[in-house]
């Protein structure tokens, strides 16, 4: 029979091992969050017809590591699973597009919302016909104006104006703000391997008058407006 004495002191001499078993037992599960993250901005602008990134973002996975992936799917676009930049290529659709971040981990998800912004502007040159084969230049930028010239590339705009945007049609009207005379574009906005503006122009305002047939191409998708 062991003594009680012997028994009381063997208890105490326990208490501290159990104790540090107990936390050491603790201290080896470690403990999982849901991420967060945070994009610096939440909006990130794009130039018309050239490819871009946006940032990264700061990520903290709380103790697993996971994933980026977007709600939904956009044309042209894709995001970097591992450190969530978001790329985009040519092909982006013109306009504001409102994205939706998913960032798992093993403990489950977060969310973050971020907008791509890819106004229509860019400077196209190519052919005019009025009788005769002239050169034609429209300049248009992100604010809805637009200037035309049909002289060389740099030389003072012929006309000035608006233009709008449905869906691939562009309306532009136009007025020589020496003469007042007023004209008008309607045409085709095609987006491939390059990037195309044909239609015919117009007397007057509100193209209701056709004249003639117009072909312009992409060749600067940067403006200084």
């Amino acid at each position: 029979m062991i003594p009680v004495l012997f028994k009381s002191k063997l208890i105490l001499l326990l208490i501290p091992f159990l104790t540090f078993a107990a936390c050491s037992k603790d201290e080896d599960v470690p403990t999982t969050k849901i991420p967060t993250v945070n994009y610096s901005v939440s909006t990130f602008d794009a130039t018309f017809f050239q490819a871009g990134t946006s940032s990264a973002p700061s990520i903290h996975w709380n103790g697993s590591q996971g994933s980026f992936a977007m709600a939904a799917p956009l044309t042209g676009s894709s995001i970097n699973t591992v450190n969530g930049v978001m790329s985009w290529d040519k092909t982006l659709p013109i306009g504001t597009h409102d994205l939706q971040v998913i960032v798992t981990n093993s403990a489950g998800q977060t969310t973050a919302n971020i907008s791509i912004k890819n106004p229509f502007q860019g400077v196209f040159t190519g052919t005019i016909e009025d009788g005769n084969t002239n050169y034609f230049e429209v300049e248009f930028f992100s604010d809805g104006t637009v200037i035309v010239r049909t002289e060389d590339s740099g030389s003072p705009p012929t006309a000035n104006g608006t233009w709008t945007k449905n869906g691939t049609t562009v309306m532009v009207d136009l007025t020589n703000p020496e003469n007042n005379i007023q004209v008008s574009l309607s045409g085709t906005l095609s987006v491939g391997t390059t990037a195309f503006y044909v239609g015919q122009w117009h007397n007057g305002h509100g193209a209701n008058d056709s004249q003639g047939d117009f072909e312009v191409t992409l060749i600067n998708s940067s403006t200084n407006n």
